[in-house]
């Protein structure tokens, strides 16, 4: 089964996406036609088994392991292009701030944490390393395997999870992450190569760093997108 992408309609690899699916939030589609067309063929079997592997990671993420962690004995966390210009992504992250702000009434980190990373230059530093955050990405889901309370997850949805956790942190848009997400990228890192990902490579602290603030903040501040409401018993 193809992998989704947050840019191709699932149902025929159209790069026009207009809509996705209203309850799993992974399958994106080009036209209407196309989301009852996929829907009848494929997507009517998937969709509650991907909302049930959301509500499982939202409410227990320490249960989203990776087998191998070369980099790290605990499970803690560490410190394709953006479909977004440089001005659209910097916008996404002054918006976070301002809901992470109002939500905690500055308790989590402070104020203006966004203006923070904006000001010492960190949308910069993401940029230059998409591609290899990319590639560790990519060779996370195909590599790798995930396991939620000792069960391991069909392929397609683990990498549906990785590819939408990496679209959505690299384009800034961070108050529409789940826990889930957070922590996928945060288990890439884990199970990388460290030669080739060094624990002492600035800019992989400083993306790190600021995975971290982004993880505290969904966490600290319940945001709506976090589906905690859906329950365990879809299946």
């Amino acid at each position: 089964m193809r992998c989704y992408s947050e840019y191709t309609c699932a149902n025929c690899g159209k790069k026009d996406v207009k809509s996705r699916c209203s309850q799993c939030k992974f399958a994106c589609y080009c036209s209407k036609e196309c989301q009852v067309s996929h829907w009848k063929k494929v997507h009517k079997s998937e969709c509650k088994p991907c909302i049930k592997l959301c509500s499982i990671c939202t409410k227990s993420p320490d249960l989203c392991k990776c087998k191998n962690n070369p980099h790290h004995d605990d499970d803690g966390l560490m410190y394709e292009a953006p479909n977004t210009t440089m001005e659209e992504r910097i916008e996404n992250l002054k918006k976070f701030g301002d809901v992470v702000e109002k939500k905690s009434k500055g308790e989590i980190f402070g104020k203006n944490i966004s203006r923070d990373l904006i000001d010492k230059g960190f949308p910069r530093i993401l940029e230059k390393n998409r591609i290899r955050l990319h590639t560790m990405m990519e060779t996370y889901w195909t590599k790798d395997s995930l396991t939620l309370g000792g069960k391991e997850i069909p392929r397609h949805m683990f990498a549906a999870v990785c590819q939408s956790a990496y679209s959505k942190f690299i384009d800034f848009d961070w108050v529409e992450m789940t826990l889930m997400e957070s922590v996928m990228i945060n288990n890439a890192f884990q199970a990388s190569d460290p030669k080739i990902y060094p624990l002492n490579d600035p800019e992989l602290k400083e993306i790190f760093g600021a995975l971290t603030i982004c993880h505290e903040s969904i966490k600290g501040c319940a945001f709506d997108n976090v589906s905690l409401d859906v329950t365990l018993t879809m299946l």
